[in-house]
């Protein structure tokens, strides 16, 4: 695994190209927890590809930030999608 680089819009076969979005509204499957307007999200470590809402925002890296993808903007379902606004730049 590596660092997060941006949401894909569809499904990519390895060795083709696409367009990762960074920045913006964009539909992301949130996994396992119910994500809140307003409610900072990461990256799932249950689900591969998947955002999960903050379980623990006492957990920061090293330059004191969450390292969180962005912000929920619609109520979000467990398992199931949402909107996301990603601030990843």
């Amino acid at each position: 695994t590596g660092p997060i680089v941006g949401v894909a819009p569809v499904a990519v076969s390895a060795g083709f190209y696409y367009l990762a979005q960074v920045r913006g509204p964009t539909e992301c499957f949130v996994a396992g927890t119910i994500l809140t307007i307003g409610e900072p999200v990461v990256a799932s470590s249950d689900v591969a590809g998947a955002v999960a809402a903050v379980a623990a925002p006492t957990i920061t890296d090293a330059k004191g930030q969450l390292g969180t993808l962005g912000w929920g903007m619609t109520l979000g379902a467990a398992n199931g999608n949402a909107l996301v606004n990603l601030t990843l730049l």
